[in-house]
């Protein structure tokens, strides 16, 4: 068994080999474990290397050859094992024990039997390590196997624990503390002023060990007899405008604030309003967002025509007029539209109308419940809500209002914004043949809007730079926002 076989020298000395035809090994040496001082000479065919006396373990053979030349090759070294050689007992038995706590190698116990018991009494309370190990027959030491075990805290019996005193004091006032062996059940506060206060307790229990202090806050009223109070009067003011207020009385039995929205323009507003009582106090103000639809401010062009649309009834004012567009007409200077005038002083809702007043002026519309007259023939088309209008709408041709006539929307414009409370003309495109104007037929058969150059001086809401809201009304100085600007949305940030 303790041989290195043929087959390892031949591979080592194969490795070693310089095959030159000029050349031959002459001489062959090997030693065990890197002594090169006793190297040994090995025969021209070796067959095996005797290692009997070598100790079992990791052991290593290196290999060198001369040639013809007198030169030495290089060094190969191989490793190998010695196994361990079975002693001629017939069986291993365990002689000794050994055991120690917490890594504590030193203070081993050795017993050649395996103990019982073992005395963990010194311990103090936690986590500890038991660690062994056996010796056999042969004097061999086995692997060290360590255990972890826990020594729990000792109980101690105590006496069940219970209140034996109670304390309290008031506002934090620690000087003036009241004890009481049982839980007071009133707690005397008369010579307290009205106001907040604070109720601070504690107890303590038979072993000595006072609680967490607990604080609780309360108010005594005051006990004068105090006049009742009611709410006795209101104010209210429309969005931003606080100094334009108005009053009124509010009495317990209606208990309804009277809110005059008659002088607030269409649209979009926030009603401010806080209410007063009988000592004199106001309430926080509070709002609320509504539509107004009480009346229109409408501003007549400087061609003192223009067109105009509302979703309300509304009353025309003294000096502007309102006339349906009715069918289209041919005249020498060429096509116009046929006016008619409508019948009383109302506008109808959702109606397409064209007005005309002063140039320039503003007139005021005001709601009324009153339904006006309609006409079946009238071509206008309101627009209520603000809305693009293309240039053409399957067989229409569309016109919009510009400097006193109806002027073609133009291909290239693709469509036009148009703000609301206007209305827009459209012609069957058959109809209108190409014409870039319509003019206007009034009732006494008078033609405008036909002569000369078309006048640089648009309806408010078309192409003159003035800016208006999406509910078309004039705005001087916009802020952030949509609004139109010559036919276009433009977004203001």
């Amino acid at each position: 068994m303790n041989r290195i076989r043929y087959l390892l020298i031949a591979a080592t000395l194969a490795m070693t080999s310089v095959a030159t035809a000029q050349k031959s090994i002459v001489e062959r040496q090997y030693w065990i474990d890197g002594n090169i001082a006793e190297a040994q000479t090995l025969a021209e065919s070796p067959t095996s290397i005797g290692i009997g006396d070598l100790k079992p373990g990791l052991h290593s053979l290196t290999v060198r050859v001369k040639d013809s030349e007198g030169l030495w090759s290089s060094q190969v070294a191989k490793y190998f094992i010695v196994p361990f050689a079975p002693s001629s007992a017939t069986s291993k038995t365990i002689k000794q024990h050994q055991y120690w706590i917490d890594g504590k190698i030193e203070a081993r116990v050795t017993q050649e039997q395996k103990p019982a018991t073992i005395d963990i009494q010194t311990l103090k309370p936690g986590l500890h390590s038991f660690t062994v190990r056996v010796k056999d027959n042969t004097g061999m030491w086995s692997s060290q196997v360590a255990k972890y075990f826990i020594v729990p805290q000792a109980e101690t019996v105590v006496e069940e624990k219970r209140i034996v005193l109670h304390q309290y004091w008031i506002d934090g006032n620690l000087d003036a503390i009241v004890p009481s062996e049982t839980q007071p059940s009133t707690i005397d506060i008369t010579a307290l002023k009205p106001g907040l206060h604070s109720l601070t307790v504690r107890v303590k229990d038979n072993t000595g060990v006072w609680s967490s202090q607990v604080a609780r806050y309360f108010i005594v009223k005051d006990n004068n007899v105090m006049e009742e109070t009611t709410i006795t009067r209101y104010m209210y003011w429309f969005d931003e405008e606080t100094a334009d207020f108005k009053t009124g009385s509010l009495s317990a039995a209606s208990g309804t604030m009277d809110i005059d929205i008659s002088d607030v323009e269409a649209g979009t507003h926030t009603l401010w309003w806080r209410c007063g009582d009988s000592k004199g106090a106001w309430s926080e103000p509070r709002s609320v967002t509504f539509e107004s639809r009480s009346f229109y401010d409408y501003t007549v062009p400087a061609s003192g025509v223009g067109t105009f649309s509302a979703d309300v009834n509304l009353t025309l004012p003294d000096g502007l007029q309102a006339h349906f567009c009715t069918y289209l007409k041919e005249v020498d200077e060429g096509l116009a539209i046929k006016i008619i005038s409508i019948d009383g002083n109302v506008i109808s809702a959702n109606t397409g109308m064209l007005l005309s007043g002063t140039g320039g002026e503003t007139y005021r519309l005001r709601y009324t419940a009153e339904a006006g007259a309609t006409n079946e023939s009238n071509r206008l088309v309101p627009v209520v809500e603000s809305v693009h209008v293309n240039a053409t709408d399957g067989q229409y041709t569309n016109y919009m209002m510009k400097g006193g006539r109806f002027v073609m929307i133009l291909d290239e414009d693709e469509s036009v914004m148009m703000p609301a409370h206007r209305a827009y003309l459209p012609l069957l495109t058959s109809e209108a043949a190409g014409a870039n104007f319509i003019g206007i037929v009034w009732d006494d058969e008078t033609v405008t809007g036909l002569d000369g150059v078309p006048s640089n001086d648009p309806e408010p809401s078309m192409l003159d730079g003035t800016i208006y809201n999406l509910q078309g009304q004039k705005v001087d100085h916009p802020t952030r926002g949509i609004y139109i600007i010559n036919g276009k949305k433009v977004v203001i940030k």
